[in-house]
């Protein structure tokens, strides 16, 4: 099987790119039967990533040591410091993590 990553695109996106790029008929074969085809052909259940990082913070709460937390970039979202290496995606909004540290 090939290792290449899966790229996916937008039908309405390639629709309109079809439209502006190929005269109304190319070769004997017109645009509306390539829009059907598009239109037609069977989605992918996919959904857009979100990335974020973690950054650090310190609470000014009794219960907590300085530097012990992360909070995310995207939503705002505190994590324990010892739970980062846990997940992969923030717990909160689903936002892929990204790691400098």
């Amino acid at each position: 099987m090939d290792n290449k990553e899966k790229e996916y695109v937008e039908k309405d996106a390639l629709l309109n790119h079809m439209r502006k790029v190929f005269p109304p008929i190319f070769g004997s074969i017109r645009i509306s039967n390539f829009e059907d085809l598009v239109q037609h052909f069977p989605v992918a259940n996919v959904r857009e990533i979100k990335y974020g990082e973690w950054y650090p913070i310190e609470l000014d709460d009794d219960d907590y040591k300085a530097d012990c937390c992360y909070r995310c970039s995207e939503c705002g979202f505190i994590r324990d410091a010892y739970l980062l290496e846990e997940d992969e995606y923030c717990p909160k909004c689903g936002s892929k993590m990204r790691y400098d540290h």
